[in-house]
């Protein structure tokens, strides 16, 4: 996962977005979804609180499930 994300801060600025999702986990809808609101870099943790995907005639994001709680992560 380092050597991949060190290649692509050569060419892209993708380094730290594959960082990220390795050592978070989250999926790429997950990651999408995230909102500077979600960040604590105080804590350290990412609440995820929407996905973003593409639903067929319905826009860009479907947001989670309001009975469901947020998902955190600590990173």
């Amino acid at each position: 996962m380092e050597a991949l994300a060190t290649e692509l801060d050569d060419t892209h600025p993708l380094g730290l977005l594959v960082r990220f999702a390795a050592q978070t986990g989250l999926r790429a809808a997950e990651i999408a979804g995230l909102h500077i609101r979600d960040m604590n870099l105080a804590a350290g943790h990412v609440e995820v609180r929407q996905t973003l995907k593409r639903i067929a005639g319905t826009g860009p994001t479907a947001p989670r499930s309001r009975s469901a709680p947020p998902a955190t992560c600590p990173c």
